[in-house]
């Protein structure tokens, strides 16, 4: 069986299939657009979990902390997951209509922009970080980085909708269990293995 991590790994999968795995199972996981999973999971050899993000419950936890806020600030990229992790930050925009959603793309800012950027909101303003891996001038970021980045640029909190990074300079609010998904992926693998 082979096992796919991530937007970019399934990308991957879909376009070489019948290349590098004919007939082999698969499962994937982390993946953070729903709609490629669905399309992807048409395959009777393929299936995974979904990166399906609380990001309504950790708005909501947000305004509950700052209900003066009148600003959400998406950090993101434009990656094959930063894509799927957008989408879904737009998917809940309808459920806060007192907010003004706001998407930076680190891939269209150099780090000097990208800083003062997100020096300049009040608190006003909600932050949440999707995923930073690139700059406009290419500077690639290793999650630690990214954090260190972002929580060095702003004073605010800085929210995030999975366990990555909070309690490293990022406040939680609902969050996904990496472990627990890969754990489901696991079992997936298994029941595949068996034929079922």
């Amino acid at each position: 069986a082979v096992v796919l991590m991530d937007d970019a790994a399934l990308d991957f999968a879909v376009k070489n299939r019948d290349r590098y795995f004919k007939d082999l199972p698969m499962v994937f996981e982390g993946i953070n657009s729903p709609e490629k999973a669905e399309k992807a999971a048409r395959d009777h050899n393929m299936t995974g979990v979904v990166e399906s993000f609380p990001i309504q419950e950790t708005i909501q936890l947000a305004i509950d902390i700052n209900p003066d806020a009148v600003r959400a600030v998406v950090i993101s990229d434009s990656t094959s997951s930063g894509k799927g992790t957008t989408g879904q930050y737009i998917a809940a925009e309808k459920y806060f209509p007192q907010l003004k959603f706001e998407i930076i793309d680190t891939m269209t800012m150099d780090a000097d922009g990208l800083r003062m950027k997100l020096g300049n909101y009040g608190s006003d303003t909600l932050i949440f970080y999707g995923i930073m891996s690139e700059d406009a001038d290419g500077n690639m970021y290793s999650f630690s980085d990214a954090v260190r980045f972002v929580t060095d640029s702003t004073s605010l909190p800085v929210y995030k909708a999975d366990e990555l990074g909070v309690g490293n300079g990022f406040i939680g609010g609902y969050t996904i269990s990496y472990e627990e998904m890969g754990g489901q992926a696991g079992k997936m693998v298994l029941k595949l293995l068996d034929g079922t």
